[in-house]
């Protein structure tokens, strides 16, 4: 759960999926994205991990957060996350 009335910062360590590659590229998108849409900043990566700070989310609405990444050998990863607006 990601309280609607804070920015929060979210993270996702790709360590284990990336065979010792490093990521090169990383984009954020966020579903449902209707008016008003949710707020994403551009995003941090590191060598092996990501983090996106977001804010704007609805009270009891179910988002899917989506992460893709491209790395120094040419792969393509992708990682969903479930998350829901609520109060702390």
């Amino acid at each position: 759960m990601v309280d609607i009335d804070e920015d929060e910062e979210l993270s996702y360590d790709w360590a284990p999926k990336l065979d010792g590659d490093e990521i090169t590229e990383s984009s954020w998108e966020i579903e449902p994205d209707d008016s008003p849409s949710p707020l994403l900043d551009d995003g941090t990566k590191g060598a092996t991990t990501t983090s996106i700070t977001i804010s704007g989310l609805r009270f009891g609405v179910v988002y899917r957060l989506t992460n893709t990444i491209f790395t120094d050998t040419s792969r393509v990863l992708i990682q969903s996350f479930t998350i829901r607006g609520s109060r702390k």
